[in-house]
C-alpha cells in the first residue's frame, strides 16, 4: 500500500521506517526544512556557522530512560550506539535558597556544608519518593481525569521538585504545570524516575539518519498542505498549488491540535476527539554563557539545573557533560530562564510546537488510539502515550501492528 505520513518527526519517521521494512511505499511530508521535530542536533539536522564541525550538540531532546525498551529495541535494530549519562538537579530559588544534586555538592561545597546540604538533598529524596510510592500502589484508573493538582498543590519542596521534572519532561511552563493530567505525570514518575540514563553517542539525529536512508519512499521538506479529503477509494492530499495525490492510506503524525486543520472532511467523531487539544510552544536556548551560576556560588553544575526566576521557573542543561564533549567552552542548554542569560552569548534559539497536555484533552487519547485505521487515517505521536520518545515509538510501533492485522484479514 502507499502511505501519507504528514510530519517528519520521530513518530513520523519511526512509523515511516516500520511500515518500510513491511514492504509499503511511503511519502514523508514536512512543513519545515528539516526533519526530526523536537531533535535538533547541531551539525547533523542544524547547522551553525559559528560552531566547529566536529561539535555535536542538541537543541531540543537530549536523553533516553533505561527504560524505554520501545525506543532501545529499535536503536539496536539500527545500530545506535547510547552512551550511559549520570543525571542530577539542583534547585536554585531567587530568594539564594538551594537544593543542590549530589554532582553540584561534591564539585562545589566543602566542610561542614557539605553534609548539611547532603542531608537537605536526602530529605527532599525521601519525601517525594513517600508520595510516589504512595501513587505508585494505587490503580491507574484512579488517576484518571484527574489535575496534577490535586497531588501537588501545597507549598513543599518535594512538590517543587515533581513539578519541575514534569515541567522539564513536557517543557510546558511551570505556572500552568498543575493542569496537566495527573495520569500523564504520574506514569513518568513510575517508570522513569528512577531509571538510569542514556545519550546517543554522536547525537540523537544520528538514529533518524539511519532510518531516512532505510526508507521505502520519499522525504519531502517545506511541504504546504492544502487539505486532505478521504473516500472509500483511499485519500487524496491536496497541497498549495492547487495539484493533489493520491494514497491509500493516511498516517498523521502532528501535534493534535493541528489535526483538523489538515483534514478537509472531518468526522464529528474525530472533531470530538481533537477540538479539545490546543499547542504550547516551547522555547530553548542553545547558549554559552559562564555566569549563569554566577550569583549562586556554582563552579560545576550539574546536568540538569533548575532555576527560579521573576519569569518564574526554568532549567539550564550541560551540554559539555551531555553531549560527551571534551572542549574547554561551556555549552548549554536553557528553557526559560532567558534573564539569567546575557544576549551576546546566545547560540541559536529553537521553536519547538508541543501539545498543551490538559484533562479535558487527554480524555480523549484512549478514544483516539481505539479508533486508529478509521476513514483510512492512522494518528501517531507521543501524544498518545507518555509524551517522550518512547511514547513517540511506541505509537509507531502500534500503528505498523494495525497495518499488519489489516493485511492478514
Amino acid at each position: 500500500m502507499r502511505f501519507a505520513i504528514i510530519g517528519g518527526g520521530a513518530s513520523g519517521m519511526v512509523t515511516a521506517y516500520y511500515l518500510s521494512k513491511m514492504g509499503h511505499s511511503v511519502t514523508v511530508y514536512e512543513k519545515q526544512p528539516l526533519l526530526g521535530g523536537h531533535i535538533r542536533t547541531v551539525n547533523k539536522n542544524v547547522k551553525i556557522e559559528s560552531i566547529a564541525p566536529d561539535i555535536v550538540l542538541e537543541g531540543g531532546v537530549v536523553e533516553f530512560s533505561s527504560n524505554f525498551k520501545h525506543f532501545h529495541a529499535l536503536m539496536d535494530e539500527l545500530d545506535v550506539k547510547l552512551e550511559p549519562l549520570t543525571v542530577g538537579s539542583a534547585l536554585l530559588r531567587r530568594n539564594k535558597k538551594r537544593f543542590l544534586s549530589p554532582t553540584v555538592i561534591t564539585g562545589n561545597i566543602r566542610g561542614l556544608s557539605f553534609i548539611l546540604e547532603f542531608i537537605k538533598l536526602a530529605f527532599v529524596y525521601l519525601s517525594a519518593n513517600w508520595l510516589l510510592l504512595q501513587v505508585y500502589l494505587k490503580p491507574s484508573s484512579l488517576l484518571r481525569d484527574k489535575p496534577f493538582s490535586d497531588y501537588v498543590s501545597k507549598k513543599q519542596v518535594k512538590n517543587t521538585w515533581l513539578k519541575l521534572f514534569t515541567m522539564y519532561c513536557f517543557s510546558i511552563p511551570y505556572k500552568t504545570i498543575m493542569k496537566i493530567p495527573a495520569e500523564l505525570a504520574f506514569n513518568i514518575f513510575r517508570r522513569y524516575f528512577w531509571a538510569d540514563w542514556k545519550r546517543i553517542d554522536g547525537g540523537v539525529y544520528s538514529y533518524i539518519e539511519k532510518i531516512e536512508h532505510q526508507l521505502n519512499g520519499n522525504v519531502i521538506l517545506n511541504a504546504n498542505i492544502r487539505g486532505i479529503t478521504r473516500s472509500d477509494k483511499g485519500i487524496n492530499v491536496k497541497f498549495g498549488d492547487d495539484t493533489q495525490e493520491h494514497f491509500d492510506k493516511l498516517v498523521l503524525a502532528v501535534p493534535p491540535d493541528q489535526v483538523l486543520s489538515l483534514l478537509s472532511d472531518p468526522t464529528e467523531q474525530e472533531v470530538q476527539f481533537f477540538t479539545p487539544w490546543k499547542k504550547n510552544i516551547a522555547t530553548t536556548v542553545l547558549h554559552m554563557d559562564p555566569l549563569v551560576y554566577q550569583g549562586y556560588g556554582i563552579a560545576h553544575p550539574s546536568e540538569f539545573d533548575f532555576f527560579q526566576t521573576k519569569e518564574g521557573w526554568g532549567y539550564n542543561a550541560s551540554l559539555n557533560r551531555i553531549c560527551g564533549l571534551s572542549s574547554l567552552q561551556h555549552y548549554s542548554l536553557a528553557y526559560n530562564i532567558d534573564s539569567l542569560i546575557a544576549k551576546e552569548n546566545i547560540i541559536q534559539s529553537f521553536e519547538h510546537h508541543t501539545p498543551l497536555y490538559t484533562v479535558e484533552a487527554f480524555h480523549y487519547r484512549r478514544k483516539i488510539i481505539d479508533n486508529n485505521g478509521d476513514d483510512h487515517t492512522y494518528h501517531v505521536g507521543a501524544y498518545l502515550y507518555d509524551g517522550l520518545q518512547e511514547g513517540a515509538v511506541l505509537s509507531a510501533k502500534k500503528v505498523a501492528e494495525l497495518v499488519d492485522n489489516l493485511n492478514r484479514r
